[in-house]
């Protein structure tokens, strides 16, 4: 008799551990299922994340950069840096030297002749030096009959066009004249490489007239900065 209920009892036994064995089993299941999800998850991330970071090193073609004017480098002499010693070791001794035209007493930028030269920018080529920094400040090819399509074939096509008016009130005595740009103008018309320093001026024609390797803008930016610069002047003026 005891042994029947001794079997009774262990079946029982077996049955409610068999019970709870599956519990604890479908109790775990969810948190398993949660940390399989939450690694694929975080696996996303990191995916993104690593994609993201090569998007942002990737280089960023920036068009604000073609708009802003670099020193220009001409046979390895670059503006407001090379000196009068690099020109001679470069180019040679120039035909001849003299004050450039247009500017003020005491007349320190110099013109530096060194007439025709051939090439592919075949043309009249000309160094400005400033004498007192002794540094070259511009270098100009007066070419020999080049067209605007043969320029743009030699210097590429990350250029913009750009028109230059002149500034309005400027006393008639002075030997220069102030320009500021004016897109819309076709009084005096530029391909511009500002990121290069380099500026092609066309004639009436559109062929191209000269070449200027420079450091600076040609002119100033709009009409207001005419006042300001024109103003400034004629007070430096009344000083002298």
């Amino acid at each position: 008799m005891w042994r029947k209920h001794f079997i009774g009892i262990l079946l029982f036994l077996l049955i409610v551990a068999g019970w709870i064995t599956f519990y604890l089993s479908n109790l775990h299941s969810p948190n398993k299922l949660l940390t399989t999800n939450d690694q694929s998850f975080r696996g996303d991330l990191n995916f993104t994340a690593n994609k993201a970071d090569e998007i942002s090193s990737l280089p960023i073609d920036n068009e604000d950069e073609k708009h802003e004017w670099r020193p220009a480098t001409y046979q390895g002499l670059t503006i407001g840096k090379s000196t009068r010693a690099d020109m001679i070791r470069v180019l040679g001794q120039p035909l001849s030297s003299s004050p450039s035209a247009e500017q003020d007493e005491p007349r320190v930028i110099i013109w530096n002749d060194y007439g025709m030269i051939r090439g592919e920018l075949s043309g009249r080529l000309g160094v400005e030096v400033n004498s007192q920094t002794n540094r070259i400040i511009s270098i100009t090819i007066s070419t020999d009959n080049m067209s605007k399509e043969k320029v743009i074939k030699y210097f590429g096509d990350d250029y913009q066009m750009m028109g230059y008016s002149f500034c309005e009130g400027q006393p008639d005595d002075w030997t220069y004249g102030l320009v500021y740009e004016n897109p819309k103008s076709t009084d005096i018309d530029y391909i511009e490489y500002r990121s290069k320093g380099i500026a092609i001026h066309l004639d009436y024609q559109g062929k191209v007239d000269d070449i200027y390797f420079i450091a600076k803008p040609l002119g100033l930016t709009s009409k207001e900065d005419c006042k300001k610069e024109i103003a400034k002047l004629k007070r430096k003026s009344t000083r002298r």
